[in-house]
């Protein structure tokens, strides 16, 4: 058995990694979402606005063809400067390798946080036809780079020794996408005052200097108009693994799904608002027990699911940050049954939700796809809320000693 699944392993890594290679080459001369950070690093080089139409006339000038509408943090700009003195072909063949690279490094952390016996290799292999890690390949996105700023501030976090560096790493996650600010919570309930103001010394550190950097007008534009703007836009989109993405589309009015009932966007806005502070409340509270029994494993995670349940937008590429929590549950849970659910569960994450998306609107188009046909296609949120059963079942095994 052991050989076979060594050979299986080599015969899947080398797939994914062809898959890789025809993706980055593929994806290297076209749009993508790496599309609206290298324009905003080049536009700011330029003295450009990095927000608007001013960047999509940019983009087309630049590139030659349209890119996306940037709703991303100025601080995205300023980490893409690097790459954006690079022909964008190049730049985008440099980013994906340094995200495989990483990707490995992440697949290296979690051996080494939970001394599994599975070899690195392997976990990699298997990693590489992952669909999020596909998907994220494609799209040329951040989401490795925020995975693997997480996972290791995590392993830091899990010694003890180095809180600052935690910090740091967890508040530097959070400048690439705001969402990982949410895991500041762990600090909080475990009374890790070092860690935690590192982390907002660090996010407010960076905020500031790309401020400074991008331009106090863009900076604005922003917080007052791409912030509310993304949620409008992309709050109710098929893709959308968040419960903002689960329950917009069911009670307001989209382009794509047919609605249960049309209300108000702005109050189910509100309505799905307060649900989610609702959940990163219990959630926190959930944490908290978890840290008073010193389950730091089992309180971390779970703040790492709650975080992508509640955030407003949340794409199937986030699972990324979802890897270590399968190598403890893999750990943990040695019964038939409880491994089977941990396959399904992860079954459920791992539904290429673009290609089963597209396949289930061109059936319907150009009508509205069914309320329960849409609910099928989310299966990754439901694949979410299933592992915080998961945690509590691994929960009662005897913890396993990290660093």
């Amino acid at each position: 058995m052991g050989r076979f699944i060594s050979n299986l392993a080599i015969l899947i890594g080398l797939i994914g990694f062809s898959v890789w290679l025809f993706l980055t080459l593929g994806f290297s001369g076209g749009p993508s979402d790496f599309t609206q950070d290298y324009a905003a690093g080049h536009a700011l080089l330029h003295g450009v606005s990095i927000y608007g139409g001013t960047i999509e006339e940019y983009t087309r000038n630049l590139l030659g063809f349209s890119g996306h509408f940037n709703f991303h943090p100025p601080t995205n700009a300023v980490f893409f400067l690097p790459l954006a003195l690079l022909p964008y072909p190049l730049a985008f063949i440099v980013w994906n390798t340094a995200n495989i690279i990483l990707y490995g490094i992440i697949f290296i952390l979690c051996q080494r946080m939970f001394h599994t016996t599975v070899p690195v290799w392997q976990m990699f292999s298997f990693g590489l036809v992952w669909w999020p890690f596909v998907h994220t390949t494609q799209l040329g996105q951040s989401s490795i780079v925020i995975a693997a700023l997480l996972v290791f501030g995590w392993r830091v976090a899990r010694g003890g020794q180095r809180p600052a560096l935690a910090g740091a790493l967890f508040g530097l996650a959070a400048t690439i996408k705001l969402f990982p600010a949410f895991l500041g919570v762990y600090f909080l309930l475990s009374r890790n005052w070092r860690a935690l103001a590192s982390m907002v010394g660090v996010f407010l550190g960076a905020a500031a200097a790309s401020v400074l950097i991008v331009g106090r007008e863009d900076a604005l534009v922003y917080l007052s108009t791409i912030m509310p703007q993304d949620v409008r836009e992309w709050g109710h989109f098929p893709l959308n693994c968040s419960l903002t993405g689960l329950i917009l589309p069911l009670l307001a009015a989209s382009e794509f799904i047919q609605p249960l009932t049309a209300l108000p966007l702005s109050e189910v806005i509100s309505a799905v608002s307060l649900l989610s502070l609702i959940v990163g409340v219990a959630g926190a509270a959930a944490a908290y027990r978890f840290l008073k029994s010193g389950q730091r494993d089992e309180a971390f995670f779970l703040l790492v699911i709650v975080m992508l349940l509640i955030s407003p937008i949340t794409w199937m590429h986030m699972f990324l940050i979802l890897i270590p929590l399968f190598v403890f549950l893999s750990l943990h849970l040695q019964k038939p049954l409880e491994r089977g659910a941990l396959v399904g569960v992860l079954f459920l994450l791992s539904v290429p939700d673009v290609l089963a998306t597209r396949s289930v609107y061109s059936v319907y188009s150009p009508g509205l796809i069914p309320p329960e046909i849409y609910l099928a296609l989310r299966a990754p949120t439901f694949g979410l809320m299933l592992l915080i059963p998961l945690i509590a079942l691994a929960r009662r095994r005897a913890p396993i000693s990290g660093a």
